[in-house]
């Protein structure tokens, strides 16, 4: 039987909670049946597995709050579900078979989904991996292990998509359906491939010409093939690759190619020259880039911040450990440490990351906090450890932030984090904005949420995206990873509650204040500073010398 989506109100425990007015949209509940055949079984466990969260990846969610994810039911075993034509429906299962590629014998990786509804999702036959698209009910494999890999000789065959030792990850896909992936092959080489689910290309290979350059300009390696790269709707993606002396961060296009982060970029107050691409870069539909770099001295801890602009080509320095005035904090408190995690950009070129402090006052109590850029291009503090929590009465602070945190176009900025409040914990989501200043709760623990109409269930816990510190949850889409927070201001997640329950949940976030943003862009226009329809400017900048921004 199929439960109608209905929303409804978030509602708190704490009497003195002032909030948003967020809404909720019940996907699926762990007691409803399963759609379809399998008449009188329960969905059964829906919620995040805490113990095992890799295994347990966050849902994924489109432009219009449609929602596609990975469960193991009561009615099936490992299987995909998704919202996208209306109703829960299943989208594939474990042991589910197609011509020319057999059953599915692993289904661990989650799904993603495209603004047209298409699921595509990973999965592994024996030895051989598969990528698979759910269009319109029909599925069919979109590149697979043993087959032959597009733009290169006969007799080429993929054997496995980036990963070490054999072991495939997802494809990036943009919200308009373009893959991008690593692939490795049967004659020892390697490369990236791009394209829409019909026609996928070899956009970069070992040994391959490197795109708009002089004939004989080859990529003699690529390194970034560890996990599928970040890519934006037109096929645009950002590689960590080598062509002759020419190393760094290449912006990649069908005909084009641009070494936009060189190693050779000098950092002047680095006593070191050259630096160390730290992780994996990020693009958004702009072709702007953001990426986090170490010096390239051996053992150095340091770590900077660095975004590149598509419009000019500059780049521009956000911040380095140990030499940035942490905006919103005391004088002489610097960044100490950016971090494992991936900072993230967004559609107008706004930068997230989360750092650590170092400097007057700073404590173990209250050195953590994610800064983003406002759309001036101003680094603001979002939130830090130690301050107040907003919404949960006087006494509320957040003890502990985790992961990463997401930006979507609207500037809206999601992470999870543990508040305390005389010995209460609560851990979750919350939502803030550098253009208005906003900072409140969405969704979290000893929270009471109506899942059906008169329903009121108290949430234990939230699921994370995809795992802790993953590279889930970015940029609303525009950069090709997974993400459960779209554009239009809806987040997507796993939620399980303290009667047992479990579900698959859908929030909408209230946009800034649009007489806050009005005014900001204004005051950019006013000072020329405006772009692509109020946007961050660009800072600072030179191609190999990045003065500091205090």
């Amino acid at each position: 039987m199929h439960h109608k989506a209905l929303t409804f109100l978030l509602l708190f425990l704490t009497p003195s909670l002032s909030t948003a007015q967020l809404s909720i949209r019940t996907v699926a509940l762990s007691t409803d049946e399963c759609p379809g055949t399998h008449s009188g079984q329960t969905l059964g466990h829906l919620g995040p597995d805490v113990q095992n969260s890799y295994f347990q990846p966050g849902p994924a969610i489109n432009k219009f709050g449609q929602v596609a994810f990975l469960a193991q039911t009561n009615c099936v075993d490992k299987s995909i579900w998704s919202d996208s034509t209306g109703g829960l429906a299943l989208v594939a299962k474990y042991n589910d078979a197609l011509p020319g590629f057999g059953p599915f014998t692993y289904m661990d990786s989650g799904p993603r989904i495209t603004d047209d509804g298409d699921v595509i999702f990973q999965t592994i036959n024996g030895l051989n991996p598969g990528y698979i698209s759910n269009r319109g009910g029909s599925k069919h494999v979109v590149a697979r292990g043993g087959a032959q890999a597009p733009g290169t000789p006969p007799g080429t065959n993929f054997i496995y998509f980036g990963g070490w030792d054999g072991y495939s990850h997802s494809p990036s896909v943009s919200r308009n359906g373009v893959f991008a992936f690593p692939g490795f092959l049967n004659t020892q080489s390697r490369g990236i491939w791009t394209g829409t689910e019909d026609n996928i290309t070899a956009r970069t290979l070992v040994d391959g010409q490197v795109p708009g350059h002089p004939a004989g300009t080859i990529f003699d390696d690529i390194s970034s093939l560890q996990f599928s790269p970040s890519a934006n709707r037109y096929g645009r993606v950002t590689i960590l690759a080598s062509a002759g002396s020419s190393s760094g961060v290449w912006s990649v296009a069908e005909n084009s190619a641009r070494l936009v982060f060189p190693t050779t970029l000098s950092i002047p107050e680095w006593s070191s020259g050259g630096i160390l691409i730290s992780n994996y870069p990020k693009v958004n539909d702009q072709g702007d880039i953001v990426v986090k770099v170490r010096p390239w001295a051996l053992g150095g801890d340091d770590t900077s911040v660095l975004a590149w602009d598509a419009d000019d080509g500059k780049i521009r320095h956000l911040a380095s450990t140990s030499l940035t005035h942490a905006p919103g904090t005391e004088p002489g408190v610097v960044f100490s440490n950016t971090g494992d995690n991936l900072p993230a950009i967004n559609g107008r070129g706004q930068v997230v990351f989360g750092a650590e402090l170092t400097g007057p006052g700073v404590t173990p109590a209250n050195k953590d906090g994610f800064w983003a850029e406002d759309l001036q291009g101003f680094l603001k503090l979002l939130v830090r450890t130690g301050m107040e929590a907003p919404g949960l009465g006087q006494g509320a602070t957040f003890m502990e932030l985790w992961g990463e945190a997401s930006i979507n176009a609207l500037g809206t900025t999601v992470f999870y984090a543990t508040t305390v409040d005389n010995g209460i914990y609560r851990s979750g989501y919350w939502a803030a904005n550098p253009d208005d200043g906003t900072l409140y709760p969405i969704v979290l623990s000893r929270q009471l949420i109506e899942v059906r109409s008169g329903v009121m269930k108290e949430v234990d816990s939230i699921g994370l995206s995809d795992n802790l510190g993953s590279r889930s949850f970015s940029s609303g889409g525009q950069d090709g990873l997974p993400t459960g927070l779209n554009e239009n201001n809806q987040a997507a997640f796993r939620i399980a509650f303290t009667d047992g329950t479990s579900g698959v949940f859908v929030v909408t976030i209230p946009e800034p204040s649009s007489l806050a943003i009005l005014a900001l862009c204004m005051l950019s226009i006013f000072r020329h500073q405006a772009r692509r329809a109020c946007s961050a400017p660009i800072r600072a900048i030179s191609e190999t010398s990045l003065p500091l921004r205090g």
